[in-house]
């Protein structure tokens, strides 16, 4: 259920924005998918290069104290972009890569990561639903995943 807080929510069952704010989603790839469910009988499976697009600046509140959370079900430990938020510049507010372990970048300048660089944000678990959460408080950022912080550091400069 959506609160008056929620800038997107997606259940999976379909590639709606149920959050009450109607933006407008370009599905590139991405099918709904009854093979893996955590609720409701299906899930949003992202198979190779398959991505959501949203047009609308959700991520205006970087700068103030958010939460971004999801749960996700791997299926192999193959490099990918798990989430990643282009500003205008067409540089990245937020990247969260898996492969190899998992890494959180934050707000990429054009030639550095000046707000996170490569912390070691999540374990990499496989075949098994896990929710994992990033949280902006002050002047921390922390990584949960399973209820469980996994990292946090401090933020110095803007996303």
């Amino acid at each position: 259920m959506a609160d008056s807080n929620t800038l997107l929510l997606l259940h999976g069952d379909a590639i709606i924005d149920s959050s009450g704010k109607a933006h407008s989603i370009t599905n590139n790839g991405v099918t709904v998918s009854t093979t893996q469910s955590k609720f409701g009988g299906k899930s949003l499976y992202f198979s190779g290069n398959a991505y959501l697009s949203i047009t609308s600046n959700l991520f205006s509140i970087c700068n103030g104290d958010f939460t971004i959370d999801w749960w996700q079900y791997r299926q192999n430990t193959g490099t990918l972009g798990c989430f990643n938020v282009l500003n205008a510049a067409g540089f990245s507010q937020f990247l969260i890569q898996h492969g190899g372990g998992t890494k959180l970048y934050g707000s990429y300048t054009g030639s550095a990561w000046d707000v996170v660089s490569g912390a070691s944000a999540f374990t990499l678990a496989q075949n098994t639903w896990v929710h994992c959460a990033i949280v902006k408080s002050g002047n921390t950022i922390a990584t949960y995943q399973g209820g469980v912080k996994v990292w946090s550091g401090a933020v110095s400069n803007s996303f």
